[in-house]
């Protein structure tokens, strides 16, 4: 069962999530989706969220395909996306330039070749001046690939990075366990890249960034 066929057990009526099925909020500092409470108890497993199959009539358990509204939501969170950008879509980016349009248009596409790219997908960057969109797309991209594709996302704001690694650095941790777990992701969004004093050190956190997400077949959103 796709995304689209659990979000049609909403009601497209309701008031929270517009008959979506998800419902997207602000909790303090970040955007969060919840699983709408107008989504009926399912008819399969009775809202146990586990059904039974025989494989060579061997019975045994897996997740019923109405747990995906809420795997979808459970992935949009763990993404962290900000507050600011909770409503951030393809949808409402606004595009009255040709410049716009065909950013916004490139963004897309390249959503479609992630998805169909998989490991050898190759990464995105997006520039231009200040107040464009940038952050919009980087968004409406992320929010496409985790609710229609199910994508693990991480994003991060990249002086927030260096602050957390700085901290790590004060408590006595290194730098390694951070940017570990963030060369293991499937797609890495990065707000900001490049935004600051430009350092060595600064510089140097860049660069074994982009090296790990190379080296682990991960690519990147910037």
């Amino acid at each position: 069962m796709t995304l689209q066929a659990n979000a049609s057990r909403a009601n497209p009526t309701c008031e929270h999530c517009r008959g979506e099925g998800l419902c997207i909020e602000i909790r303090g500092p970040l955007a969060h989706a919840t699983q709408c409470d107008c989504i009926p108890e399912c008819t399969i497993c009775g809202g146990q969220g586990r059904r039974l199959v025989r494989d060579d009539d061997v019975p045994r358990m897996v997740p019923c395909s109405c747990r995906l509204l809420s795997h979808r939501a459970d992935l949009f969170n763990q993404a962290r996306i900000p507050a600011r950008h909770a409503n951030a879509s393809f949808q409402s980016f606004e595009h009255s330039s040709k410049e716009a349009t065909r950013a916004l248009g490139g963004a897309m596409t390249w959503c479609k070749s992630f998805v169909e790219g998989g490991a050898s997908s190759k990464g995105l960057i997006l520039h231009g001046g200040v107040g464009r969109g940038k952050t919009h797309l980087m968004i409406a991209a992320i929010r496409s690939l985790i609710l229609d594709h199910g994508v693990s996302v991480r994003f991060i704001e990249f002086s927030h990075l260096l602050a957390d690694l700085k901290k790590g650095f004060d408590e006595g941790r290194g730098e390694s366990k951070t940017l570990g777990a963030l060369g293991q992701i499937d797609l890495l969004a990065i707000d900001e890249l490049g935004k600051g004093k430009s350092t060595d050190w600064e510089r140097a956190v860049a660069d074994e960034l982009v090296s790990k997400r190379y080296n682990s077949m991960k690519p990147l959103l910037a």
